[in-house]
């Protein structure tokens, strides 16, 4: 008897069984953007905080409170992820200065 294919993949990290018992569906969870979400909080916990906090004061945009943690959940260096927040802060400080002088 064949018992792979009675196996379950479960992920610890979202609490959630996988559903297409085959490494091909545990593959395309661990892609999903579940799992990346709650990965990146888990690695980047107080990054997440201060950019919900920067929400709050209102020093960014909802928009961009969603691309900036898109950048983070999305990206692996280090290096990458300063980089696409640096970009995106500086563009939105060019539409500020741009409402400013209209």
């Amino acid at each position: 008897v064949n018992t792979f294919f009675f196996m379950k993949f479960y992920c610890s990290l979202c609490r959630a069984g996988i559903k297409y018992k085959t490494p091909r569906g545990w593959i395309d969870h661990v892609r999903g953007t579940k799992h990346k979400e709650r990965r990146a909080t888990i690695l980047k916990p107080q990054t997440y905080k201060e950019i919900e906090e920067m929400r709050r004061q209102r020093l960014i945009t909802k928009e961009e409170c969603t691309e900036i943690k898109e950048a983070i959940r999305e990206t692996e260096s280090l290096t990458e992820i300063k980089s696409k927040v640096i970009s995106i802060l500086e563009n939105s400080l060019i539409k500020i200065a741009q409402n400013i002088l209209k």
